[in-house]
């Protein structure tokens, strides 16, 4: 999977700028790594020449047959905690949520009937949990949805390195550049049961 080639870079200014060409290569594998998240969790299977079939299927497209469904039980915090049994009936545990920043932060300033900030109960905030579970946010997650899983049920493949390449050939003559990042990625998911799609969606 490449990371789309950046505009071409002045070979001299690189050379002028010694943190220039660092701070190039590391914008591209931030791309890479954003784009390799979206695949992960949404793709449909279609790869980055729109081959269909070739591409990564992700766990949250709805194409992975097996992967659970919790529906919205109450509130944010039941529904999470809904997912956690749904799991534990199969025998798996709860190694991380994936949930959109704007939900999660919608459960971290959930206010008691008092009206002060609930600090206690199933939210630690400093570990960045609820319920004992590991929170990890991504705008790849789209509002009102998240997901559960045991992480030993799904891996991301991948080759044995991201390879960072500056190519001087198609701007020779004019003494120009350009950073190719790219790796060989897929996503194994051997027990799509360990996984569940989670709506936060309360219904009108």
């Amino acid at each position: 999977m490449p990371n789309a080639p950046g505009k071409p870079v002045d070979k001299y200014l690189l050379e002028d700028h010694d943190q220039l060409a660092s701070f190039v290569s590391g914008q591209m594998l931030y791309g890479l790594s954003r784009k390799l998240e979206g695949y992960v969790l949404n793709g449909d299977g279609t790869d980055q020449e729109g081959q269909a079939g070739k591409g990564i299927i992700g766990f949250l497209s709805g194409l992975i047959s097996g992967v659970q469904v919790q529906a919205f039980a109450g509130d944010k915090l039941t529904t999470l905690r809904a997912a956690i049994t749904q799991l534990e009936v199969l025998g798996y545990q709860a190694g991380a949520f994936i949930l959109n920043p704007l939900d999660w932060a919608a459960i971290e300033t959930a206010r008691s009937t008092s009206g002060s900030f609930d600090l206690g109960g199933p939210i630690d905030r400093a570990r960045r949990q609820v319920w004992g579970t590991q929170v990890v946010t991504s705008t790849g997650v789209p509002v009102g949805s998240a997901a559960a899983l045991d992480i030993s049920v799904a891996a991301v493949d991948h080759d044995a390195s991201i390879r960072v390449e500056w190519d001087k050939s198609q701007g020779f003559t004019r003494n120009e550049v350009i950073c190719r990042v790219e790796g060989r990625f897929g996503l194994t998911v051997s027990q799509p049961n360990g996984i569940i799609k989670i709506d936060l969606t309360e219904e009108p």
